[in-house]
């Protein structure tokens, strides 16, 4: 079949709206609560912004220019604190060769040190995986104000001192 210059055109227009880039802000959507940029602070689709829904319900923290985010899902009643890595767009795992990510959270007086969690279900094992966890005494009761990330690897990339602040 003979291209022609409309079909040429028609093509190169459809190809130019796929490759765009997630930090130019495409209109998709982060969800209801907006997501935690590094500096802190809170934005939603309701500031003209651009919006990713977190998979598992917790909070979402950019990584980068919006290059990757770790999702963090706190049950206070339990104790428990999990962090999930995500790519761009917040709707893929990302898996890496860390096997504990290091955290500290406004309120709660230590260190926290969570880590890889190994799957069956997905193949994820300690060194390949996307799912880091930890079950505290100290995190009953406790909550995601905010708090710092100390270092992740992934998408070879290094994200250093990643502050976050948000509601639980």
């Amino acid at each position: 079949m003979k291209l022609t210059h409309l079909n040429l055109i028609l093509a190169a227009g459809l190809l130019a709206g796929c490759g765009s880039e997630h930090g130019e802000h495409d209109g998709h959507d982060h969800g209801p609560g907006g997501h935690t940029h590094e500096d802190g602070e809170e934005h939603g689709a309701d500031e003209g912004g651009h919006a990713h829904t977190a998979p598992h319900g917790g909070l979402l923290v950019i990584l980068g220019e919006e290059t990757a985010h770790v999702e963090l899902l706190h049950d206070a009643d339990k104790g428990e604190l999990r962090a999930y890595l995500l790519g761009a767009h917040a709707d893929s795992p990302v898996r890496v060769a860390q096997e504990s990510i290091e955290l500290t959270l406004d309120g709660v007086d230590q260190t926290l040190t969570l880590a890889a969690v190994a799957s069956a279900l997905s193949g994820e094992t300690v060194g390949d995986t996307s799912e880091f966890a930890l079950t505290d005494p100290a995190l009953k009761g406790a909550s995601l104000k905010g708090g710092t990330i100390a270092k992740i690897e992934m998408l070879g990339m290094v994200y250093e001192a990643v502050v976050f602040g948000g509601e639980e």
